[in-house]
């Protein structure tokens, strides 16, 4: 089988974000350059996406594992027989990857990383965290997700400043647009540009004074003030699941795609510290973790 990342491979200590996908493999009795391979590539733009999705169908792996939507899009533009198991998106009829959650149908299926609703539990996390929030920067790399956020936010009465970039160099123009809009909060959405420079955009959102959210709780560990949405450990396994069934003979297209049932909200003591806020004792006895 094959697992496509986006962003560079990991350095000498760092840890692998499919480690629990190969954990959950031996807890299945597939044992590793035994009873399975796991050819394991990383692209950091759409080219090498490509270029190892190719690579990989060549070899002719028996299914394809994605982790985020540009890498979901790289194997979906190579194969359509290749079967292919996606962690990404939120909605993926609405994104026109599935016809439906219960049959996808198509060589694809997996697990959606974002609820629809999620958009709108980070804004009301970031309220009680912030008295009179009125203006959030919200990071993304595609504006599909544009209209549910503006939706959830007017809930809310919450203005969103929408900074939409393609690649780190953006990052430093997007700040200075929420600066000059005056945003008061910093939530990300957590594709994959993003989450590779977590750390990066964890630093510029506390010079910036500005308390930050996203979905994935490395984030959070990389410096971000808090994240609430999917344990990524667990969506990892779940794949695996997803795998073993298909080697079995299952169908991609008649899996049905899971979306999250279980969250986690975990809050960083330092990142407060740092941005002088005092966490709402509400919020501290909430967390399933509290760290730094």
């Amino acid at each position: 089988m094959g697992v496509l990342l986006f962003g560079a491979a990991p350095q000498r200590g760092q840890s692998e974000m499919y480690a629990p996908l190969r954990q959950r493999f031996r807890e299945l009795g597939y044992i590793e350059g035994a009873t399975i391979q796991i050819d394991v590539r990383y692209g950091s733009d759409t080219r090498q996406l490509v270029e190892h999705a190719e690579d990989l169908v060549r070899s002719k792996v028996d299914v394809i594992v994605t982790v985020g939507t540009e890498v979901r899009e790289a194997v979906q533009r190579i194969t359509v027989s290749v079967p292919i198991v996606a962690i990404a998106g939120s909605d993926p009829v609405a994104e026109g990857w599935a016809n439906s959650l219960s049959r996808p149908g198509r060589n694809i299926t997996g697990l959606t990383v974002v609820p629809p609703q999620m958009g709108q539990k980070q804004l009301e996390l970031l309220q009680m965290t912030v008295p009179g929030l009125r203006r959030v920067a919200v990071m993304m790399t595609t504006p599909i997700y544009g209209p549910k956020l503006q939706d959830a936010a007017e809930k809310l009465s919450v203005q969103i400043i929408i900074l939409l970039v393609k690649e780190q160099s953006d990052f430093d123009s997007a700040f200075k647009t929420a600066a000059a809009e005056r945003a008061q909060a910093f939530l990300a959405l957590p594709t994959p540009l993003i989450v590779e420079h977590r750390a990066q955009l964890a630093r510029q959102a506390i010079d910036a004074g500005l308390p930050s959210i996203s979905v994935l709780s490395p984030l959070t560990e990389a410096g971000f003030l808090m994240s609430y949405g999917v344990n990524l450990d667990t969506l990892m396994r779940h794949a695996a699941d997803y795998v073993v069934k298909i080697l079995n003979g299952a169908s991609p297209g008649e899996l049905p795609i899971e979306q999250p049932r279980e969250f986690e909200f975990v809050i960083n003591r330092a990142t407060a510290s740092a941005l002088n806020i005092k966490v709402p004792p509400e919020l501290l006895r909430r967390a399933n973790r509290v760290i730094g």
